[in-house]
């Protein structure tokens, strides 16, 4: 099965915004890894994932998240998450405390 996720970049800005799909688990988080490493390979140090849609995660998705915040704030860049309260991604982000760590970004800046 194949992710489903969305790619766009702000003119304004420059920071980019992935929005993933349905689910956030197993294969689908490492190809979200691969699409992240490629990003900022690419340049690009400001990124904004929105994980709104996402209705499942695990532990390898928090730990994908959490393993390239680290990476872009390596390279002088950041990693924005925003998920819907009360989905699972919400509830392993506060259950890891993984939550705490990513900044959030105002709409407006994208």
């Amino acid at each position: 099965m194949q992710t489903k996720y969305q790619i766009n970049k702000s003119q304004r800005t420059g920071i980019i915004t992935l929005t993933m799909g349905l689910s956030f688990c197993g294969k689908e988080a490492l190809e979200i890894r691969k699409v992240l490493e490629n990003l900022l390979k690419e340049g690009n140090r400001f990124v904004y994932i929105n994980a709104e849609n996402v209705e499942n995660t695990d532990l390898t998705g928090i730990n994908v998240l959490a393993g390239m915040l680290k990476k872009f704030r390596d390279n002088k860049g950041e990693l924005f998450l925003t998920c819907r309260n009360k989905s699972s991604m919400s509830e392993w982000l506060h259950l890891t405390k993984f939550g705490k760590l990513f900044q959030s970004i105002n709409d407006n800046l994208i």
